[in-house]
């Protein structure tokens, strides 16, 4: 669910748009290190609430894996739920880069082909700077976030958290028309890479 920088920079106007993004977590699972991979895909609409721009989220997990002490659980698809919220605190002056904050709540769950599911609750802040020029952008993006992760299985039910409770890493959009094109990348902390397209009105 990485559609929290292509929605425009002011709220006076609304959004739709949809992306693909492949992740990749070191998570622990009742104390032992697991790795969870997943790729998804998902749509959001949003509209200016004050402030605020809101979104909100709808997608799907198409496929991934959990790997836990040397056995690999191949993930089916599964469903993504989430609500957003962006705001532009400064706006871009000369070299001083704009600087807006995101806020994102998800849920997600999908079946194991080994049997039982994996589920996670996930609350994100983020932090966005960068710089316009033209139709182009570039930016640096921080975020923490922190939730529970589910994962069930026959016999067994068990708990767990992501080990790395951050992303750093920095992105791209190109605007042609009311359309933008949009790219990013966070090799830091969760590892992460989405590409996109919004649309603004």
């Amino acid at each position: 669910m990485k559609a929290n920088n292509q929605e425009g920079a002011s709220p006076s106007a609304g959004s739709a748009g949809s992306a693909w993004s492949w992740l990749h977590g070191r998570v622990s699972i009742e104390g032992r290190d697991a790795d969870l991979r997943r790729h998804q895909v998902a749509a959001w609409v949003g509209r200016p609430v004050g402030n605020w721009l809101v979104r909100g989220i709808a997608g799907a997990i198409l496929t991934g894996d959990l790997r836990s002490q040397g056995q690999s659980h191949a993930i089916q698809p599964g469903l993504l739920l989430g609500i957003a919220a962006t705001r532009q605190w400064l706006d871009q002056q000369g070299w001083r880069p704009y600087l807006r904050n995101s806020f994102a709540l998800s849920g997600s769950k999908a079946a194991l082909a080994s049997g039982g599911t994996v589920a996670a609750m996930d609350l994100r802040i983020g932090v966005d700077s960068g710089w316009r020029v033209g139709p182009g952008e570039l930016y640096a993006t921080a975020r923490g976030f922190g939730g529970p992760i589910f994962w069930t299985a026959p016999g067994r039910s068990e708990t767990g958290t992501d080990r790395y409770k951050f992303q750093l890493g920095g992105g791209a959009a190109l605007a042609v028309g009311s359309w933008v094109v949009f790219a990013e990348a966070t090799p830091l902390g969760e590892i992460g890479v989405t590409a996109g397209l919004g649309l603004g009105w």
